[in-house]
């Protein structure tokens, strides 16, 4: 019950980021100060006008009032949550840092928490740190979803650590092991091994993600792309063939469109590509 009213309020409090336009936060700010006059030790009201300074973008106003609210005797774990979004805004990651431990300390599997830490030490660049962190989103999660196995793919992958690219691809295969065939996963490895020019890897993730789509011809087209690249004209030219009968089985209305039209003329350029290689 408690992770989930934490759940709530962070969803709620993004929400609300994009919620009023920075007119309409003016006036709300207005009218909590016009409140604050009125009764200055308010501790609730300076954290209330400290969130809003939060949505106006005004982080080390709302820094001031969240504080202040904390000297007034108001503790509760939204203030920290708050001040740990402020300084990371401000690129303080040390002290966004310091204050998502402090929720940590007290919940250390909770989800939410681990998340948002995972990405303050992605963004100050401490990549093996935030990889283990966006391992410990998966550990804990009662539902886990590609985004964290890309997260903690990407964090590995931009580590010195030696076993780097290893880490990368085997969190990805723990992910397509545990939700099953995901596009998304699918495409981060076929970006891998083109990123280490392992085209044979490659081809293999294009093609399940080939089996996995119900419209293929742009799939195909990359997968031409990727056999290419590895001088497999013959499986190249077959791969730009299914391109084309993908796209012929198409409603025309699909056909027609700009999209489909470029990948026709696409299609013509590799075939050309191929061909020029091939005689030169």
């Amino acid at each position: 019950m408690i992770h989930l009213r934490r759940l709530i309020f962070v969803i709620c409090f993004f929400c609300l980021t994009q919620a009023y336009s920075h007119g309409d936060l003016d006036k709300r700010i207005l009218a909590v100060s016009e409140e604050i006059k009125k009764s200055p030790d308010s501790a609730q009201l300076y954290f209330k006008r400290g969130k809003l300074y939060y949505q106006h973008d005004d982080y080390e106003l709302s820094i001031k009032d969240i504080n202040y609210s904390i000297d007034l005797g108001y503790l509760d774990i939204e203030q920290e949550l708050l001040l740990s979004k402020n300084y990371f805004e401000l690129k303080d990651y040390n002290n966004a840092l310091l204050y998502v431990d402090s929720i940590l300390k007290k919940s250390a599997k909770d989800v939410v928490f681990l998340k948002i830490k995972a990405q303050i030490l992605f963004q100050s660049a401490q990549y093996e740190n935030a990889a283990i962190y966006f391992e410990k989103v998966i550990e804990h999660s009662s539902k886990t979803f590609p985004e964290n196995y890309i997260n903690a793919s990407d964090a590995w992958y931009l580590s010195s650590n030696t076993k780097a690219f290893d880490n990368s691809i085997s969190i990805l295969d723990s992910g397509l092991e545990t939700l099953g065939q995901i596009i998304s996963i699918l495409e981060k490895k076929v970006e891998l091994y083109i990123g280490i020019e392992d085209f044979d890897m490659a081809i293999e993730s294009q093609e399940s993600i080939i089996k996995t789509l119900n419209r293929k011809e742009h799939a195909y087209y990359k997968l031409a792309s990727l056999y290419i690249a590895n001088n497999d004209f013959e499986n190249g030219e077959e791969a730009l063939n299914s391109s084309e009968n993908s796209i012929k089985i198409l409603p025309l209305r699909i056909q027609n469109t700009s999209n489909v039209k470029t990948l026709r003329e696409e299609i013509k350029i590799k075939r050309l590509q191929i061909a020029d290689t091939i005689t030169n």
